[in-house]
């Protein structure tokens, strides 16, 4: 499709996208809160291929059109944390979870409580740098900042990536296997500036005969499984429509550094080592 930007979206705006009968598609911004009549904005109309004509004045007069006729959504609760963003994030309604009092984002442990990332008033370079890789990555704005802590000495802020299915792994033995995470909720994250993936949450506990399959060491705390293939993760990107697809990608494809996949049997996770990959818009580079 051959793309028409108008605006930019503002920050906090929520983006909607109309498909019209020519093939177009219209998407138009709306400030938070209760919608109003001709409150949105136009902000890009997606071309079909083969369009003489990229301007398509009538789409874009009708566009405005479907602006100002849009009606308000029913009145929902407004958010407990709305006007103390100080950390920029958008909280996540209808979540049952209490979020944090001051930027009402992030989820925390009690009700009334501060997050860590209003409390150590967060980088934010990194903050910006971590929602600019979510967005170049999804094609979407982050609905919510997620903070986990696994130690003290490793990485507090992930960029999720999704739902991981498997990684093929070419083990110590030189056999090539397929480790299974598919009911196992654990996440593909990756560091804010899109270099190193991390695996995160769900069970990742991998039992000494399965390590042995990879013809490592099972009485190591750290064993090396041996070298990452593929991986598979699920993800809603605009190549798919926004639905839920699996997606797989290849290590090494043009360097041939395939990163490592160790398991530390203390911790009870799967991480990569090395490698050169990298996230680079909807895609993981190598």
């Amino acid at each position: 499709m051959y793309t028409q930007d108008f605006n930019t979206v503002p920050r906090g705006w929520k983006v909607r996208t109309v498909s019209w009968p020519s093939g177009h598609e219209v998407r138009l911004a709306f400030p938070p809160g209760r919608r109003k009549p001709g409150s949105g904005r136009l902000i890009q109309i997606l071309h079909p291929h083969g369009r003489k004509n990229p301007n398509c004045a009538a789409v874009k007069k009708a566009a405005e059109e479907f602006n100002e006729k849009t009606e308000a959504p029913a009145k929902t609760k407004p958010n407990s944390g709305a006007g103390k963003r100080h950390c920029g994030a958008r909280p996540l309604n209808g979540n049952r979870r209490p979020h944090c009092a001051n930027c009402g984002a992030v989820a925390v442990g009690r009700k009334g409580e501060i997050c860590k990332l209003c409390k150590r008033a967060k980088n934010p370079d990194e903050l910006e740098q971590a929602r600019h890789t979510y967005k170049q990555f999804h094609g979407k704005e982050p609905k919510e900042i997620i903070e986990t802590q696994i130690s003290a000495e490793q990485r507090k802020d992930y960029v999720m990536v999704g739902p991981l299915e498997d990684i093929d792994i070419i083990g110590i033995d030189g056999r090539s296997k397929r480790l299974s995470f598919h009911s196992d909720k654990v996440m593909v994250a990756s560091s804010p500036n899109g270099k190193t993936l991390y695996l995160v949450g769900g069970n990742q506990q991998l039992p000494d005969e399965l390590i042995r399959g990879f013809g490592a060491d099972p009485s190591k705390d750290q064993p090396v499984l041996g070298f990452a293939a593929y991986f598979t993760y699920w993800d809603r990107k605009k190549e798919s429509r926004w639905k839920l697809v699996p997606w797989r990608h290849q290590f090494g494809e043009d360097s041939g550094h395939q990163p490592v996949v160790l398991y530390d049997k203390l911790k009870q996770r799967v991480f990569f080592a090395g490698g050169s990959y990298y996230l680079k818009g909807t895609w993981v580079m190598n």
